[in-house]
């Protein structure tokens, strides 16, 4: 009996001791850090809010400061505020700052291949890989997969509004169009595939970004927990049936492309192509990919779905909110709205189409956009 005590207070206590020992972190260094309240209940707090409120709550903590430490699930960070120190971390001391917190994606099947996920050589490896894939000559080839979906979203109302047949205007739930159409660029520009989210509302793609974007903050607690117990339980990101999801489609899309040679200017085709010129210096070093002059591997298909996988969960939501914030703006300042309306329109005379480079020449949606950037 004594001894199952002693285990279970032995137990008690080292947890205590890893779930509180990293918030002392700030303190020790003399660094000034927003915590409201001890390890146990800042969890709990965060763990009951969205952790978008909680990222607001905590940029706006110390006004008056331009960095700062915070916590995030035991996660000791810096919170910088000032646009010029972030330019001298991201650029200047670039090499002190080069690797992405780790803990939620490092070990993951997909998601730990992806470029954000990746430290050291690997990230650098990687960096090299992708760097020739998302020049401005190949991002016109993906301007004009955009273009195709925004076609097919307009198409879309303009039918609604005729089959309504009255001089109403039509009304829309601004952030769900927004998403199904993000969500269509997404399956079309990063893996090849075309859907149309507005006529088929229960398409796969657009049911699997829905989970995707409901991530529960009790499941970042969970990945917060050592690298031991998440394997252990096999606690990961995502369901099953998501990553068999991804897996399948990539697989079933690259499979094809090189089968029937078929060429689409999307991201698949892109990073098919950097393998494709892997390969051949492979074989120009005599067979030995050590011999290849920036990196020692070759990309996998797992890798390239990767890539993707982190276009769409990045992009689902924050796109179709920004889009969403975009309407909303534009509805209550019509001047501003006339006046963007106004360049399109004027843009349209002078080019056939709009594509890469004529919304490059657009100054003031330019400025639009910019401005819900703040």
């Amino acid at each position: 009996m004594i001894t199952i005590i002693v285990g279970i207070v032995t137990i008690l206590v080292l947890f205590h001791y890893y779930f509180t020992s990293t918030y002392e972190y700030w303190k020790k260094r003399g660094i000034p850090y927003y915590q409201e309240s001890n390890a146990y209940l800042e969890s709990i707090r965060i763990f009951r809010k969205n952790a978008m409120n909680e990222l607001i709550d905590q940029y706006n903590a110390f006004p008056d400061k331009i960095a700062y430490g915070i916590y995030f699930f035991r996660i000791p960070q810096l919170m910088v505020k000032d646009p010029e120190l972030i330019r001298t971390i991201c650029i200047k001391d670039f090499e002190h700052f080069t690797n992405h917190q780790g803990v939620f994606f490092q070990n993951d099947e997909i998601l730990g291949k992806n470029l954000f996920a990746l430290k050291d050589k690997k990230w650098r490896d990687m960096r090299t890989i992708l760097s020739p894939v998302f020049t401005g000559s190949k991002l016109r080839g993906l301007s004009e997969l955009m273009s195709e979906c925004g076609d097919q979203t307009a198409a879309y109302y303009v039918q609604k509004i005729k089959q309504q047949n009255d001089d109403k205007p039509l009304k829309v739930n601004i952030f769900d169009a927004c998403a199904r159409f993000t969500n269509d660029v997404i399956a079309s520009t990063a893996f090849g595939i075309k859907v149309n989210s507005l006529e088929d509302k229960d398409n796969d793609f657009f049911k699997i970004g829905q989970r995707v974007s409901s991530f529960s903050s009790w499941k970042l607690w969970l990945l917060g927990l050592p690298a031991v117990i998440r394997e252990y339980f096999k606690i990961k990101i995502f369901d099953n049936d998501i990553y068999d999801f991804f897996r399948n489609i990539g697989n079933e899309t690259i499979t094809a492309r090189l089968e029937k040679n078929i060429i689409r200017p999307d991201m698949i085709h892109l990073l098919l192509e950097a393998r494709k010129e892997q390969i051949k210096r492979s074989e120009e070093g005599n067979g030995k990919i050590e011999n290849l002059p920036q990196t020692n591997s070759i990309l996998t298909n797992d890798e390239i779905i990767a890539q993707g996988v982190i276009f769409f969960v990045a992009g689902f939501t924050n796109v179709a909110l920004t889009m969403s914030f975009a309407a909303y703006e534009l509805a209550v300042n019509p001047k501003v709205q006339e006046e963007l309306y106004a360049e399109i329109k004027e843009t349209e005379k002078r080019n056939a189409k709009i594509d890469y480079d004529t919304i490059k020449q657009m100054k003031y949606f330019d400025m639009v956009i910019s401005g819900l950037s703040k």
